[in-house]
């Protein structure tokens, strides 16, 4: 509960971050991020109620697989953005990618 009053704190103060890595698109940001959640789900005793485990998990398969955490302040302009979904907790961070050239 304490990260989620953290994450909400931090997005009304301008500091929302975002899942970014160069030359991927929104779209292939979007289905790494929920590939991380699905293998994540493997590992967790209960997915429904997420703990730090979760989110650690989720970090670092992120990384893993490239992506790095930014703020909206360092994204290009012409980047996507996706704000993050308190709602649901292994969405406390937003995606960001390019959408691609038509």
């Amino acid at each position: 509960m304490t990260t989620l009053v953290a994450v909400g704190l931090c997005s009304l103060a301008g500091c929302t971050t975002y899942w970014y890595q160069e030359g991927k698109t929104f779209d292939e940001c979007n289905q790494d991020r929920l590939a991380c959640y699905e293998e994540m789900k493997k590992y967790s005793q209960s997915p429904e109620e997420l703990g730090m485990y979760e989110f650690k998990y989720m970090e670092d398969c992120m990384v893993r697989r490239g992506y790095r955490l930014v703020t909206a302040r360092k994204l290009h302009v012409t980047v996507k953005r996706e704000d993050p979904n308190l709602a649901v907790p292994w969405q406390i961070h937003g995606v960001s990618g390019f959408l691609p050239q038509e």
